[in-house]
């Protein structure tokens, strides 16, 4: 009886290693089962919230597309209008010389100096004035055309009423002054 005690025993203790060990396993598979499940819904979590930066990263990067395409066609539309005014400014420059020319040439008949000669100082001045606003050139070359005693006179009609003016446009007639060259004579 003592060898079926100890074999019982034996037996016992076999059986209760082998559960223990059983048992022991699954508990460790259950926790490594329950490590992998919160290192999956971590990994779940870190998936989704990557997806939510994406695809606020998606919408921002669409959205500076667009901004970027609106830039290019308001670049394109300002070297339109560019090239547009740039034109403009070649006809305006043409005209401008080419009315320069014509103010360069004109030649005031002895009829026309004569009218202004025999107005009183004070409407004429009043006249070359208003003339000088929309004209200059023409004011100055007219006033450089006058004998020298009615431009002096209609002059210091222009400075009563405004002297800066009359001041512009005694300067700007100097300018239309040109001097006959004198030869050198020997003596």
């Amino acid at each position: 009886m003592k060898k079926k005690g100890i074999l019982n025993i034996v037996l016992f203790m076999t059986i209760f290693i082998l559960s223990y060990g059983i048992l022991y396993q699954q508990n460790k598979k259950k926790n490594i089962y329950k490590k992998q499940d919160k290192k999956n819904v971590q990994n779940l979590k870190f998936t989704e919230e990557l997806k939510k930066e994406q695809k606020k990263w998606s919408d921002k990067f669409q959205e500076l597309q667009n901004y970027e395409e609106n830039l290019k066609n308001y670049e394109q539309s300002l070297k339109e209008k560019s090239l547009e005014i740039k034109k403009k400014i070649a006809f305006l420059k043409k005209e401008q010389k080419e009315f320069k020319e014509l103010i360069e040439k004109k030649i005031f008949d002895r009829q026309t100096i004569s009218t202004y000669e025999a107005m009183e100082n004070e409407q004429a001045a009043t006249i070359i004035m208003n003339m000088y606003k929309k004209d200059p050139d023409l004011a100055c070359r007219l006033i450089r055309k006058m004998p020298g005693d009615k431009s002096g006179e209609i002059l210091n009609s222009m400075t009563i009423m405004d002297k800066e003016l009359s001041t512009e446009i005694a300067t700007k007639a100097l300018k239309f002054f040109k001097p006959k060259s004198r030869k050198n004579k020997k003596n």
